[in-house]
């Protein structure tokens, strides 16, 4: 990377043994080589067809928005992508914010899409929510619901937690709980280089949608994970 933001694009690697990523790693593999727009925080769907979906933040239409294509491997991803969401909305910052960082849950046959909002650089930096039943073609956008109109998880003055953004998933050690890492600040003017990596636990709805927390703040504990050791 040099800087050039129309130079960020997407890479993959392969592990030499699938089996120990802790291993030797083949060399970068350029996903999208025909797609000239920026592209960033790339992940993969697996839609309950079990078809995998490439979905990334691109320039394409200006401002970092959400866009989604096929793939017919872990690999490779087709060349027709389609356009899902772009920051309109004022907690997403508006026309001059971003729509950035997805990353995929699935619960009872549906895949939620949770992705960051805002501005990076700001501490209203926060996460939206965007769903599809398992059922549904992800590349028709009417398929999608497209959230709740405000962010699902945001800053907490009370508790000094700013900046909320970028989240991922895992599930605790005994695979009963999910738990959200994400980054954030501990004030509204020293962010850009002074994100720490936080957790979440995430519990979910009767009606299968994910409910998440007020962020923690330092001087709030909270329990370890379901079967973690001390």
């Amino acid at each position: 990377m040099d800087g050039n933001a129309p130079h960020h694009k997407m890479y993959v690697m392969k592990a030499d043994d699938p089996t120990n990523p802790m291993g030797t790693w083949g060399e970068p593999i350029r996903m999208m080589q025909d797609y000239p727009h920026r592209a960033i925080d790339g992940t993969v769907m697996q839609h309950g067809n079990g078809q995998l979906y490439f979905v990334f933040a691109g320039e394409e239409r200006g401002p970092l928005s959400l866009f989604i294509a096929e793939m017919d491997d872990p690999v490779n991803v087709r060349r027709s992508v389609l356009y899902l969401r772009g920051p309109q909305q004022p907690w997403e910052g508006g026309k001059g914010g971003v729509n950035e960082g997805p990353y995929f849950i699935y619960n009872r046959n549906v895949s939620y899409m949770v992705f960051s909002a805002e501005s990076t650089w700001g501490p209203n930096y926060c996460l939206g929510l965007m769903s599809i039943p398992g059922d549904k073609d992800p590349m028709n956008p009417s398929n999608w619901w497209y959230g709740e109109d405000h962010c699902v998880f945001s800053r907490n003055d009370e508790e000094d937690v700013y900046t909320t953004g970028h989240a991922s998933f895992t599930v605790s050690p005994d695979g009963t709980e999910t738990w959200m890492t994400y980054h954030g600040c501990v004030n509204t003017t020293h962010i850009n280089g002074y994100r720490i990596a936080r957790i979440e636990k995430i519990d979910w709805n009767d009606d299968g949608t994910p409910s998440f927390p007020r962020p923690h703040g330092y001087n709030h504990p909270q329990p370890v994970p379901s079967g973690q050791m001390y």
